[in-house]
Order: C-alpha cells, then structure tokens, then sequence
C-alpha cells in the first residue's frame, strides 16, 4: 500500500497524509497547508511499503498554481534516504 507524506519548505518535519490515492493527496495537502503557509512550497511524497520512494510532488501555495513532478526532491531524497 502506498504511503504519502506531506511537508512545505517553511515548516521542519513531515506528516503522514491519511490518503490512498496521488490525487486524494494533493487535495489534503492542499487543504492542510495553503491558508498557513501562502507563501511557501508544499512538497508531498509517495512511498511504498518498503520505504522505496515512488514520486515527489510540488506546487507553490499560492493559489491557482499546479502541482508537477519535483524530479529535484525526488533525485535528493533517493541520495539522501527516506528516513
């Protein structure tokens, strides 16, 4: 089963999404950090049950912006490790 996380570029640590689907994620982190943090990147991360990280979204809290494939996060938490 898929696991999301979600964290934003102003904020320290990261939350587990209650979600089981991308799109269900970026709904729920849309809605848990643009009010808070508008000026701000939110960041969300798909992870297997492994641990293996599978993608690593992005969009910028202000609203009207999209989310896109962060090939840069997902390319350091691969060198970095998950943990």
């Amino acid at each position: 089963m898929t696991k999301f996380y979600m964290a934003t570029s102003d904020s320290e640590g990261k939350e587990r999404c209650q979600a089981t689907t991308v799109g269900q994620a970026k709904r729920e982190a849309t809605r848990r950090f643009s009010q808070q943090y508008s000026n701000a990147y939110i960041h969300l991360i798909e992870v297997d049950d492994a641990g293996e990280v599978l993608n690593a979204y992005s969009r910028y809290a202000a609203r009207g912006n999209r989310w896109f494939c962060d090939n840069t996060l997902f390319n350091l938490i691969k060198c970095l490790g998950t943990n």
